[in-house]
């Protein structure tokens, strides 16, 4: 392998290493042409010429900046839990309703609880699956209760977002080398029945009517890249509370580990 630089005409072999030439160009203030020669024993040589362009500064003039969108990631769980490493814990009480003040967006509150007062509610923590964000979903919060799970917001900015919420029913991932091996295997909550496919029923300040279907995955493994999952698109008008709940339509243990809001405008 030959570089051909235009002046001074000079030539710098190179061999192949795992079928690549790395190639250095010192590039000047003129554009140009940049000419590489491919040759070996036996075969015809080939050819490739690149011309550099000069830049084109004026194509830039009124261009905005490139900015990250605000987002936050909630791992939720209960007592003792391990959370998931870049993610907001949010330790939520054993038995009823439980709230957490953000700081994400310029500050909000959130709020799990039962839809009706008859429901039940328990936290699970210290527990992880084997898998990709595996501390977030092997832990979270459980609802039996026939009106469904209701996950509440208040304080959100006026603005669209994209809401994530995870739901993955998970089972101890232990062995003898766990020193909380007796531990988990005593915990009821990952053995009570839950719901394997929930419905996601939201509406936003706008009046949107959202109805979402989320496929419950389980275990001590997460075998996708994800787990059970639903997205949806939500409108904050900046005072009104946004409501989200997950509703199980065969009565059963409703499981949620995590969410994710991600502002869109």
């Amino acid at each position: 392998m030959k570089f051909i630089p235009k002046l001074p005409l000079q030539t710098f072999p190179i061999g192949l290493w795992s079928g690549k030439a790395p190639i250095l160009v010192r590039a000047g203030t003129e554009p140009g042409r940049v000419t590489v020669q491919a040759e070996v024993n036996g075969m015809m040589s080939n050819v490739l010429e690149l011309y550099t362009m000069a830049p084109k500064t004026d194509k830039l003039d009124g261009a905005l900046p490139i900015r990250d969108l605000a987002r936050i990631r909630v791992d939720i769980g209960g007592e003792g839990q391990l959370p998931q490493f870049d993610w907001v814990s949010w330790v939520a009480n054993d038995e009823g309703a439980s709230e957490k003040q953000f700081d994400t967006f310029g500050g909000f509150k959130a709020k799990i609880a039962p839809a009706s007062a008859h429901g039940i509610l328990r936290s699970l923590g210290e527990m992880n699956v084997k898998g990709k964000y595996g501390y977030a979903f092997g832990e979270g919060v459980a609802a039996i209760d026939d009106q469904g799970l209701v996950l509440e917001l208040t304080g959100v900015p006026t603005g669209q977002y994209k809401f994530t919420s995870f739901h993955h029913a998970p089972q101890p991932n232990t062995n003898d080398m766990d020193p909380n091996r007796e531990k988990l295997k005593s915990l009821k909550l990952p053995s009570w029945a839950y719901a394997k496919d929930l419905e996601v029923h939201f509406t936003d300040a706008n009046r949107n009517i959202q109805v979402h279907q989320i496929r419950v995955t389980d275990g001590g493994t997460i075998e996708g890249p994800w787990p059970g999952m639903s997205k949806i698109m939500i409108y904050s008008d900046g005072h009104s509370p946004i409501s989200i709940r997950f509703v199980a339509p065969d009565k059963k243990a409703i499981w949620f580990n995590a969410f994710e809001i991600q502002a869109w405008d």
